[in-house]
């Protein structure tokens, strides 16, 4: 009777969920559908940047890994200082630009004819696009939720939108590969994601800024050039950045699936469409996400549900590299465990980063994700290169003997242990830094000290006279013994 009595209890919380998200219908509904066009985007180019490179220009796998690698930097880089411009001009302006920008530089990338033209796009316009649209996406959905189950389920939502988009793109580029030669079917399918950007601009000047906390709205517009250096050396801030350095490791199978996975399918399974076998993992995430997100919102706490879907994803790649076949199937397990497990944890770093910002720094905060998320980018762009050059590099023919294709096929899977050993430093690490990662920063001495340094610093008076020995949360700053 107590469980049935739990259950009901369970359910009345689930359905009073529901009715304070129905509150918000339309705006929600808007920024999915932002989130849907801009997804689709961005997929459409990276799954398939390193391929395009290496068919159409025929560069090297070193060289067509390392651009992936160079643009997952850029994308870093942009995510801070993207962050203070949210803070300061507000979500739907940052919204409203980084649509526009990004809008131009799909446009271009999928028109131009010169490879460096459209790298220079990749690099410039697309950091600012992630930057100020995805990152201003982020922030908008957290305010309208208003408890912390509602939360959870939100951002389920959202990040099955995310891989509704990654399904369009990576069933398109089949589709535009079989209507068109490989040139103009890979320019067909960036067409199109640059049509939906161009329509994710015009939807975005549709969005209202929600309502703040007068508190976090009067924070953030007027926070001096010395505050925003105080962000830098507040404990939290450095607590959430370990953290979202920590999952670049399980992050980096993402990007392997972009760089890795497809041309380990184009050579190993030549005959198999490389499309429809990665779109396996968004098509089970959108279910698998909103469905874990409730699942993860009950018993364990948040930290432990993401210590324990890492380890599951992280070990998931072995799958690839235990078991021998002709067949695509143990790469379609691989991916069905991985997505399983990613269900479980990768919403959860993107609440957890939002949820945890102070008021009126969400926006700098939330420049912390692309850490995660494109970090891996880095890391499998400069490993891809060199474990295609070493084990899997094309055979000089194709008319190989059953023996030599086995070997050949054995040698290949040899590149999953490395993206196994790289996936498991996120588990590890988050269980050695529980109690870093989860400890509470208000009575963190090493801020008030770096508070009182910045204070005394001449140049930063000159420019910012507010002098006040008072931190950023408002408390003084005691003198220190």
């Amino acid at each position: 009777m107590q469980r049935l009595a739990a259950g009901w209890r369970s359910c009345k919380a689930n359905s009073n969920t529901v009715r304070t998200l129905s509150e918000f219908t339309a705006p929600l509904w808007l920024l999915f559908v932002l989130h849907f066009l801009d997804s689709f985007g961005m997929f459409a180019i990276a799954t398939n940047l390193t391929t395009y490179l290496n068919r159409v220009y025929d560069w090297s796998d070193e060289d067509a890994n390392l651009v992936y690698a160079v643009w997952g930097a850029t994308l870093i880089v942009g995510g801070i200082p993207t962050g203070l411009l949210i803070d300061r001009f507000g979500l739907r302006r940052a919204m409203v630009v980084g649509a526009a920008v990004g809008a131009l530089g799909k446009v271009l990338f999928a028109m131009s004819t010169n490879v460096w033209l459209s790298l220079c796009t990749l690099f410039i316009a697309m950091p600012l696009n992630v930057g100020l649209f995805g990152s201003a996406i982020d922030i908008a959905v957290s305010y309208y939720a208003r408890d912390e189950q509602a939360q959870t389920i939100i951002f389920g939502l959202l990040y099955a939108t995310m891989n509704l988009g990654a399904i369009f793109a990576m069933y398109g580029i089949d589709l535009a590969l079989d209507l068109s030669a490989e040139w103009n079917g890979y320019r067909l399918l960036f067409t199109v994601g640059a049509a939906s950007g161009v329509l994710a601009c015009f939807l975005a000047l549709l969005f209202n800024e929600p309502e703040m906390p007068p508190d976090e709205d009067a924070n953030s517009r007027n926070l001096t050039w010395k505050g925003y250096l105080r962000i830098f050396i507040e404990r939290k801030f450095l607590q959430l950045c370990v953290l979202t350095l920590v999952f670049t490791g399980v992050r980096s199978i993402f990007r392997y699936m972009e760089t890795l996975l497809v041309t380990y399918l184009t050579r190993v399974y030549p005959e198999t469409p490389y499309g429809a076998v990665i779109a396996l993992n968004p098509i089970l995430i959108i279910p698998l996400s909103p469905i874990m997100s409730w699942v993860t919102s009950h018993g364990l706490s948040v930290y432990w549900w993401m210590v324990a879907g890492s380890l599951g994803a992280a070990l998931s790649p072995a799958i690839v590299w235990l078991w021998p076949s002709t067949t695509v199937w143990p790469v379609r397990v691989f991916l069905i465990a991985f997505t399983i497990c990613e269900a479980i944890w990768s919403p959860q770093v993107k609440r957890w980063v939002i949820q945890e910002s102070p008021q009126g720094k969400k926006g700098i905060y939330g420049g912390l994700i692309p850490i995660s998320t494109f970090g891996g980018n880095i890391l499998s762009g400069v490993a891809s290169g060199q474990l295609l050059k070493h084990y899997c590099a094309p055979p000089a023919t194709t008319l190989l003997l059953p023996s030599e294709n086995d070997q050949f096929r054995d040698s290949c899977r040899t590149t999953w242990l490395w993206v196994m050993l790289t996936a498991l430093t996120t588990p590890t690490l988050l269980a050695a830094l529980y109690k870093y990662l989860t400890a509470n920063p208000a009575s963190a001495i090493a801020d008030k000290r770096a508070f009182q340094a910045l204070n005394e610093f001449p140049l930063l008076n000159e420019f910012n006279p507010d002098t006040s020995s008072h931190s950023e949360d408002g408390n003084p700053l005691e003198p220190l013994t």
